[in-house]
């Protein structure tokens, strides 16, 4: 598998959890909501590095997620202040 397929399965994840976010927090389970909110937001940082780098990390680490971004290029760089 490529470095764009791999960004499309990320992608595919991120769109998942949102969704998993959305229902989760309508129903007042707000610890599930929060928990799905973040595996989008690290399947949605994979997703962008992959497609404009061809390469993502994997880190526990936020201020490694945001300096991948923004190493990413403008593209990149522009998302880190929602992370």
């Amino acid at each position: 598998m490529g470095a764009l397929d791999d960004a499309r399965s990320h992608l595919a994840k991120a769109r998942e959890f949102l969704e998993a976010a959305e229902v989760t927090l309508d129903l007042g389970l707000f610890n599930a909501a929060a928990s799905s909110a973040v595996s989008s937001g690290i399947n949605s940082k994979d997703a962008i590095c992959l497609r404009l780098t061809g390469v993502t990390g994997k880190t526990e680490n936020h201020a490694q997620a945001i300096a991948e971004l923004s190493a990413a290029g403008a593209a990149g760089a522009s998302m880190t202040p929602t992370f």
